[in-house]
This record gives C-alpha cells, structure tokens and sequence, in this order.
C-alpha cells in the first residue's frame, strides 16, 4: 500500500524505507539498478531523516559492488558482522535486473526469515519500479512534445537562417540547460561536405567560418553515420585545454576541431558533453543540430530524442527559409528588368540609356561602379561610365585594340569578370 500511489524512483524508495523502520532494525536503505547496454548503474539511498537521492554510478563504482555480486549469481547475500547488511535481487522474468539492500549498525540484525521476507517485498518493489520508469517515461514524452510543438510554431515563421538559429535557440533555452548551441548547414563542394555553423555562446550569436567535415570529429560522425552521436564526457577536452588557443579561428586536433568564442571574459573554453543530431532533407543530410556544455554528462538519451524530433521541424524551416530567398531573389529580378525596360523606354539619347542601365542594375547587384561599352558606327569602342546616384560620363571613343579587355569579351561571347583596385581605371 505504501509504494501504490508512488510515481517516481524516490518516492518508492521513501514508502518502502518508512514501512521497514517499522517492522525492522534500519539504518540505511539502497537500491542499485543495472541499466541494459550500458555498464552504468542507478543508484538510489535514503538513510535517517535524510531525503532520498538519486545518481549514476561508473562502472567501476564501489557502491555498486554489493549489487553486481548479488546480480551476478542471482542470489540473497546476508551478512551479520560487524555491522549487518542484506541484499537481496531484483528480478524481472527471473532475470536479476538490480539489487534491494538494508543496513544496520548492530550486528546479527538479521537472520534467514528476514532474508525470505524482503525477498517477498523485493517482486513489489520491482513492480512499483516498472510502473515509475513507465510513468517517467510518458511524463518524458509528455515534455518532449511540448518542446517540439513550440520550437514547430514558431519556426513556421522563420523565413531566414538567422531567424531559425534564434528561435530554436530561444525555444530550447526555455526549457533546457545548455551553454551553446549550433546550428550547422552543409555544403557539398568538390573536396566534401563542409560545415557552416550559426552558433551561440555565452551570449554572443555569430557566424563560424565554413569548415569542411573530414577535419572534425562527432559532427564528421554524425553526418557519416546519419546518426546522432552523444558524448558525456569528451576526450578531447583535456588535449586542447592544455593548449593556447586562439579566439575566433579553428583549432584543429586529433580527431576533433574546436572554434574558441564567446566573450573574451569567460575562461570556459571547451565543450566537455555535447550532442549531435542529423538534419535530414529526405534521405539526404542537410544541416547539424547541436547542444553543448562545460559541464560533464550534461545531455542523455532524453536530450537525443527531443533534437531527433526538432530536426523534422528545422528541415521544413530551412527548406521554406531557401524557398523563400529564392522567392525574393526573383522578385528582385524582376523588378530590375521593369525599372530597365521603363528606363530605357523613355532614354531619348546615349546618355540617358546608360543612366537607366545604371540605374536598375546598381540597385539589383549592389555596385558602386558601372562601365557600359559598345563598339560606334566607326568601329571604336565608346560607351558611358557611372557612380551611383551620379551622372554618367562618357569615355572613348578608342581603337578597339586599345581596350584589350573588352576585345577578349567580344571575340569570347562570354561574360568575364575581374578584381581591380579602387584606383585602377582600366575597364576595358
């Protein structure tokens, strides 16, 4: 009756601790279980007027000891002096899953009935511990959908990378403990994917500069494998602390890459738990979510699942932020070609043609300087040069051997480009 009404791991541990006290000699109460896959175990304790407490323990852990003994041959370990202990298995399917312990300072507290009787109390206990874990697991769930609805919303009207990398970050901030997030969009070029991360740290949102995949570590992983990679404790956190890194630029390591940002002020530089989850676009890998933390052991399977479940979401926003763009790229084009068209139609000489040419094109490119150029009725090069929002100024004519530049685009048929100084004056 006392673990009935009980909904989590604690409070199964403090009804059943409160019933023994009143039917036994106990100090102390401790449960250990053993967690499939995995060589961590949960360890819960309750001892005096102390409140319950909950941890992991490492594999290796001494307080696990007792359990794993008892789990390993399946049976009741009692022991009378010099202090008294039982320990008895909990088992799932006849398969021992964990151990149920109590302790007392006095020796020979117990004896073989008492053995028997908590052996009776331990098939309880593993029920109202499969009935916590399952409540857990749907409150778990519960959340996790919270989440994603929300970030869903309000990432429906998200119609830039920017916006998307701040709403996400805004959304998982309000519920979540985390000290950076990235997000990072993938490029394919010919040397392999590269990375190009919107990331936040300490404060600060900014663009990483591009890094291509083969140079990292996890996120190489995790777009390799299309699967989310989640580190606890991570191995290079150690290497590059010892290293005198430098601020806003890549550090590369062995197997890992690392970009130092953040405000100058805080000493934290590296990551030491991190999470990254695959964004997929169909069956291809477009962009990579991250959640990272100074402190250890900081994200668990919880944290994998619920940016699993965002990624969908972030897939849609990036591929309607792309639609977008284009949508507005072509709306602009065609705003140009209809301020050109008008410009041209009311020129009534050569100048003005250029001016309108001007005119349209700057505005849509974004130049400050503009050359147009053709080849007279005498066959010399002549033609209009221009500032924004200036008047155009004639040049030439000249000897179209004299404008080499120019002779190379029409014998070519192609567009050609070139870098010059803001003093070079040498157009054609």
């Amino acid at each position: 009756r006392a673990m009935t009404a009980t909904l989590d791991e604690t409070s199964v541990l403090a009804g059943l601790y409160a019933t023994l006290r009143e039917l036994l000699p106990v100090d102390s109460l401790e449960m250990v279980t053993l967690q499939d896959g995995t060589d961590r175990a949960r360890y819960l304790t309750m001892e005096g007027e102390a409140a319950p407490s909950a941890r992991w323990l490492a594999p290796r852990s001494a307080l696990a000891a007792p359990a794993r003994s008892v789990v390993a041959d399946n049976k009741t370990v009692l022991i009378h002096h010099p202090h008294s202990s039982l320990w008895v298995p909990l088992k799932e399917g006849g398969v021992a899953r964990g151990a149920l312990g109590i302790k007392c300072s006095r020796p020979y507290a117990y004896e073989d009935s008492t053995a028997a009787f908590l052996e009776l109390v331990s098939d309880e206990v593993t029920l109202a511990m499969r009935n916590a874990r399952s409540y857990e697991a749907i409150e778990d769930q519960r959340r996790r959908l919270e989440v994603v609805n929300s970030i869903g919303r309000r990432l429906a009207s998200s119609l830039d990378r920017w916006s998307i990398m701040r709403t996400l970050r805004e959304e998982l901030a309000a519920f979540l403990s985390f000290d950076g997030f990235i997000l990072a969009t993938i490029t394919q070029t010919a040397e392999g994917p590269v990375a190009e991360g919107y990331q936040y740290v300490g404060g600060v949102e900014e663009v990483v500069p591009p890094v291509p995949l083969a140079m990292t570590g996890p996120s190489r992983e995790a777009y390799e494998t299309g699967k989310p990679v989640l580190v606890r404790k991570s191995p290079w956190a150690r290497s590059f602390e010892g290293k005198q890194l430098e601020r806003e630029v890549w550090t590369m390591g062995q197997g890992a890459a690392i970009f130092v940002s953040g405000p100058p002020s805080d000493q934290r530089r590296v990551s030491r738990s991190f999470v990254w989850v695959p964004v997929l676009s169909g069956e291809q890998i477009t962009a990579m979510l991250s959640l990272q933390s100074y402190t250890e052991s900081a994200f668990d399977d919880w944290h994998v699942n619920l940016l699993h479940d965002v990624a969908a979401h972030v897939s849609l926003a990036l591929a309607n932020a792309d639609h977008f763009a284009q949508a507005q790229t072509e709306r602009a084009r065609l705003e140009a070609l209809h301020l050109l068209d008008l410009g041209v139609a009311s020129a009534s000489d050569e100048r003005e043609l250029a001016e309108a040419v001007f005119a349209a094109a700057c505005d849509y490119l974004g130049s400050t300087h503009m050359v147009l150029a053709y080849v007279d009725v005498g066959g010399l090069v002549a033609g209009f040069t221009g500032q924004r929002d200036e008047r155009a100024a004639p040049i030439g004519p000249i000897a179209i051997d004299s404008a080499p530049f120019f002779r190379r685009m029409i014998e070519g048929g192609t567009d050609r480009s070139r870098r010059t100084t803001a003093s070079s004056p040498a157009w054609w």
